[in-house]
């Protein structure tokens, strides 16, 4: 399942996972782990906020709110 788009980290093995790590590896280093943390608590914090003062009762589609959090940390 994990391999329909190709090869990949979680899946590969020998010199191309090695390949894949690499590739990989410049993304995610400690400075851009620590922004991307900061900035997520920013953004979660902003959509609870939206949820306090929703008093009608009415339920809120946790996914589509998700969606909208992790696509606002990753942009």
């Amino acid at each position: 399942m994990l391999n329909v788009f190709g090869p990949n980290i979680s899946t590969a093995e020998g010199s191309e996972w090695q390949r894949q790590r690499k590739l990989t590896a410049t993304p995610f280093n400690e400075q851009k782990s620590t922004l991307t943390w900061r900035e997520s608590l920013r953004q979660a914090g902003d959509m609870v906020d939206t949820w306090l003062p929703d008093t009608n009762g009415s339920a809120r589609s946790t996914s589509e709110d998700t969606r909208t959090l992790v696509l606002h940390v990753l942009a």
